[in-house]
């Protein structure tokens, strides 16, 4: 499971009776205290860093474990991106195979899938899977897109994952900033 999919658990487990709505930004992701990176971040322990865009802030939980960061999108928050690594305890063969199960936790999640496509790609240097789900929430009238990329290391012990969380509308211009970031996303060993 995902640093995204631990998020969205919490949130979904906190509430009371089933989820009625959607948000592009879970809400632990604003949770305080949290550490706060600019310019670079480097996680030793998975063996990943990436460069943040400039202007950016980046964020991470206050106390380990420490399996990656994330992004929130907006002054107004209205989406996010997050970056983790984390051990590939479900033993995935394949970036597909990660990606087909993120797909059946947008499902679990009561997710109405609209639309769904998965695609080969790279991530620093790692074979990668990419896929866009288009998905819409009961009680909710946005429609939301996630842009999920994965990879594994080359013996397929960490796994990395890249999570693009935002609206319709917003997609252009979100896209534009996850792109960047998967760009200046890094292996640098463990």
């Amino acid at each position: 499971m995902n640093l995204f999919q631990l998020w969205t658990l919490f949130v979904i487990v906190a509430m009371p009776g089933p989820p009625q709505a959607c948000s592009a930004v879970p809400l632990p992701l604003l949770d305080e205290p949290r550490l706060r990176f600019s310019q670079t971040y480097a996680n030793e322990t998975w063996g990943f860093a990436l460069v943040i865009p400039p202007g950016m802030t980046a964020y991470s939980q206050a106390s380990p474990p420490y399996h990656g960061v994330w992004f929130v999108l907006g002054d107004r928050p209205h989406g996010s991106v997050v970056v983790s690594g984390e051990a590939n305890s479900l033993e995935f063969k394949t970036p597909r195979a990660a990606a087909r199960d993120q797909l059946g936790m947008l499902r679990k999640e009561g997710k109405k899938i609209e639309s769904n496509s998965l695609t080969t790609s790279r991530l620093g240097g790692l074979s990668a899977a990419r896929m866009e789900t288009r998905y819409r929430c009961n009680g909710d009238p946005a429609n939301y897109v996630e842009l999920y990329v994965v990879a594994l290391s080359p013996q397929k012990g960490p796994l990395y994952d890249l999570v693009l969380t935002t609206t319709v509308d917003r997609l252009s211009e979100d896209r534009a900033i996850f792109e960047g970031i998967l760009r200046n996303w890094k292996l640098i060993g463990r």
